[in-house]
């Protein structure tokens, strides 16, 4: 049992560390008034921004525990969509209830859950291109 969970933690930790990561991030009260003395937030939707460069970096952390680490020849896609885009996607989906319906400082928005989705979707076109690219050169 010890070697399955070792073996666990050393295949799987970094899409748990950007699991928590985005999790504190975006559960952590508003700062309103320490916000706008930054000049980065006061930009138009940085938030979203945020939110896609976060979920772009889960995707990343998701495919290569899921599916990259199996060091496979071919790419699995079907499996780099459920793992880098859908896995990440549903994630991003839960925390915009979470902050809907469990916080009183915080609120759930669709255009976060659209930045969430495109940030992943973004990494695996990416990442299928560069494999394909990989595969060709050879």
């Amino acid at each position: 049992m010890r070697n399955r969970a070792k073996e666990f933690v050393l295949g799987y930790w970094r899409t748990a560390v950007v699991a928590v990561l985005i999790l504190v991030f975006t559960m952590r009260p508003e700062p309103a008034k320490l916000a706008h003395d930054f000049f980065l937030f006061k930009i138009p939707h940085f938030d979203k921004a945020v939110h896609f460069f976060m979920f772009m970096l889960m995707a990343m952390a998701t495919a290569h525990d899921f599916v990259f680490r199996k060091k496979e020849n071919v790419l699995n896609v079907n499996a780099l969509l459920l793992y880098a885009v859908a896995l990440p996607t549903v994630y991003g989906g839960v925390i915009e209830l979470i902050q809907q319906y469990c916080t009183v400082s915080r609120t759930g928005d669709w255009l976060d859950l659209a930045a969430d989705f495109l940030g992943a979707a973004v990494y695996a076109a990416f990442a299928v291109a560069y494999n394909r690219k990989k595969n060709n050169g050879k």
